[in-house]
C-alpha cells in the first residue's frame, strides 16, 4: 500500500517538503535570485554565482524536479527560467520570515545597505527590474552597475 493511499495528507506534505528541501541551500536561493531577472543559461548562472557549471547544473536540476524552474535547450546550451511569478512570491515570503525571525539577516542587510548608500540610488534603481524590486525589495543588477554581491538597493 502506498503512502498516498494510506494517508493522502501525509503524501501531500511529503510533496511540500520536497519543494522546501529544494530551497534549503544558499546556492539555490542565489540561482533563483539570478533567474528572477530572466532566463539564463547554466554557464551564465554558474559564472554569476561563482559555482562550477556541474554544481550549478545539479542545483538547477533539483529545483526543476521540485517545480520551481523550467528548462529548455537551445543548441548546446540549457536555459532555465522561473516557472511563474509565484516563485517570486515564495522568495518574498521566505525573506519576510527570515527578516522577522533571524537577527543575523537584519544585521547583514543593515551593514550591506550602509555600503549601498555611497552609490547613486538612481543608477542602481534604473539597472534593476521594477517588477522584481517591488516583489523582493532587493535583486540582482546588471554586473556593470551592481553593488557588491550583486544586490540593488531599493529606496
Amino acid at each position: 500500500m502506498s503512502m498516498s493511499s494510506r494517508n493522502p495528507k501525509l503524501a501531500l506534505f511529503a510533496h511540500f517538503a520536497a519543494v522546501a528541501k529544494s530551497l534549503a541551500h544558499a546556492h539555490r536561493l542565489e540561482l533563483l535570485e539570478q533567474l528572477a531577472q530572466g532566463e539564463r543559461n547554466v554557464e551564465v548562472l554558474a559564472d554569476r554565482t561563482g559555482l562550477s557549471i556541474a554544481n550549478a547544473s545539479q542545483h538547477l536540476q533539483q529545483m526543476r524536479r521540485a517545480g520551481l524552474v523550467a528548462s529548455g535547450r537551445e543548441g548546446k546550451f540549457v536555459y532555465y527560467r522561473l516557472v511563474d511569478d509565484s516563485i517570486l512570491d515564495l522568495l518574498s515570503a521566505l525573506r519576510r520570515i527570515a527578516e522577522r525571525n533571524v537577527a543575523e539577516v537584519e544585521r547583514v542587510i543593515r551593514s550591506y545597505f550602509k555600503i549601498a548608500i555611497a552609490w547613486s540610488r538612481s543608477a542602481a534603481r534604473n539597472s534593476c527590474s521594477d517588477h522584481v524590486q517591488e516583489r523582493l525589495r532587493f535583486s540582482t543588477c546588471d554586473q556593470k552597475t551592481s553593488l557588491p554581491w550583486g544586490i540593488c538597493p531599493v529606496p
